[in-house]
């Protein structure tokens, strides 16, 4: 392998590694959130109190990430473009998952809060096949270790639910609402600015209903004033943002793997700060949960991955993924290819590619990919897609 190239998968390799760290940083701030929310009403202040502040809060948080992207990009999206409705009906979505998480803190664990929100996952797929969307082949098979796992950690002796895990379960399936509800919208706006509405949709909801339904004094804001800032300028502003900017860069299979390893972080910080112990039966349900739910994301995967390798020129969706990556990551190298190799007609690049100077194209894997301005022209895809690099939801309420 030429110098230049093994140079650039070395800085490639470490660029992804980079974003990998920094999704793993995510998952430990969206895990030890679990444990803030219940410090912050063990302070005295009411759910809806704390929602309204902590998403007001998170909203200031995206103001210096708004006008920070507008400054770089050189232009300002225009307020007529964003979809108002779209971030309007997800802010309802997230106001009533947020609600009925909070609530159920009252009543439950960070482990088991954190452990049994990750049902939203499976959620995503089931909802979305009332409108249209293809559930993957392995999504039954991990509803039923994930049901299993719930069964084990939440069901007692006595058959019975307990009210903050079955609130809780209620809040996983609102969180597949707000995220598909996301996915029709993406691309169709900022998604900074499309979350900084639909948080602000979801501060204004719940400070109403705080103000409607709850007692809150400025003592007891004072008193959880760390809860709250942890809350909304870690897990709200910082944690989203971070989000939005490495999913787009690590391989689908690691960034599931590090995304469900936040109720993992919960568990853990549950028992550290707040001293929350699990029993083995707990445990090993807690267990069975985060296995169903890496199923429902990684089986799929594996397979299309498997359909690729067999068949490499009948690949629509792998070439689209491949080269979206390779214009992106990889795009100087693969221009001085193409200007050090075009000077000979049907020659071939440093990578053995071959390079038809007439048709204008790059033949790589059997497939022909058009050249555009010395470039490859990888396939239009919408700033800030609500998708995933293997074509599925983002899997995340954020």
């Amino acid at each position: 392998m030429p110098v230049a190239a093994t140079t650039e998968l070395k800085l490639r390799k470490s660029g992804v590694l980079k974003y990998e760290l920094l999704l793993l940083m995510v998952s430990i701030i969206w895990g030890t959130t679990f444990v803030a929310q219940q410090i912050g009403m063990e302070k005295g202040l009411g759910p809806m109190t704390f929602n309204g502040l902590r998403f007001a809060l998170g909203c200031l948080a995206l103001i210096p990430v708004i006008t920070w992207r507008t400054k770089t990009t050189g232009r300002a999206r225009v307020a007529g473009d964003l979809p108002y409705v779209g971030s309007v009906a997800a802010g309802v979505f997230l106001f009533a998952a947020a609600s009925f998480q909070q609530i159920g803190l009252q009543y439950t664990s960070s482990a088991n809060s954190g452990f049994i929100t990750g049902f939203y996952i499976l959620f995503v797929p089931v909802i979305g096949m009332f409108f249209g969307h293809k559930a993957p082949s392995s999504l039954w098979g991990a509803i039923l270790v994930c049901l299993v796992g719930f069964y084990l950690l939440s069901v007692s002796e006595d058959f019975v639910v307990s009210k903050g895990d079955l609130l809780t379960l209620i809040c996983a399936m609102l969180w597949a609402c707000q995220i598909l509800v996301i996915d029709h919208v993406a691309g169709k706006g900022d998604p900074i600015q499309i979350a900084f509405l639909q948080f602000a949709i979801c501060a204004v909801l719940s400070l109403a209903a705080g103000f409607l339904f709850e007692n809150c004094t400025f003592s007891q804001i004072k008193a959880a004033s760390g809860a709250i800032a942890y809350a909304g300028i870690m897990s709200v502003g910082i944690a989203f943002t971070l989000q939005v900017v490495c999913q787009k860069r690590c391989p689908p299979g690691p960034a599931a793997i590090l995304m469900s390893l936040e109720a993992v972080f919960a568990a853990m910080a549950g028992y550290v700060i707040l001293n929350q112990t699990l029993t083995g039966r707990a445990v090993v349900g807690c267990g069975l949960i985060l296995c169903g739910v890496l199923i429902v994301q990684l089986v799929p995967m594996r397979r299309r991955t498997g359909k690729e390798r067999r068949n490499p020129c009948n690949r629509k969706e792998a070439i689209r993924r491949g080269i979206a990556e390779m214009a992106a990551s990889t795009a100087s190298l693969t221009v001085l290819d193409l200007k050090s190799s075009s000077r000979a007609k049907g020659g071939k690049n440093e990578e053995g590619n071959n390079i038809d100077v007439n048709n204008d194209c790059l033949q790589t894997g059997g497939c022909r990919v058009r050249r555009h301005h010395g470039a490859v022209r990888a396939p239009h895809r919408p700033a800030g897609s609500g998708r995933r690099e293997d074509g599925q939801p983002r899997l995340h309420p954020g």
